[in-house]
């Protein structure tokens, strides 16, 4: 018998993440799904934060789960990265 691997849709990754940065920090996957708007796969659900610890949004630990992403550093950087690549850009059409 084949194992149906379900692929998280971006509206229930979207809520995992919401619920998650809201809530700061969570003791385990029960009092998690407590707070998500709707029901979601427990393997489903574990899917979502394997995704947000790899991108490094989320800390799992034995204590639980924690929110660790700061979204102003990280949007700071991308638009100081932007504005250095887009003079380069600039830059380096001018002298073609």
């Amino acid at each position: 018998m084949k194992k149906i691997i379900r692929i998280p849709t971006l509206t229930n990754v979207w809520m995992v993440e919401r619920t998650i940065k809201k809530l700061k920090k969570i003791e385990n996957l029960k009092e998690l799904k407590k707070h998500l708007q709707n029901q979601i796969q427990h393997p489903t659900l574990n899917l979502i934060l394997d995704y947000l610890d790899y991108s490094k949004k989320i800390q799992r630990t034995s204590n639980g789960i924690e929110w660790i992403f700061n979204e102003d550093i990280s949007q700071e950087g991308n638009i100081k990265n932007l504005s250095i690549q887009l003079s380069k850009n600039k830059k380096a059409g001018m002298h073609k």
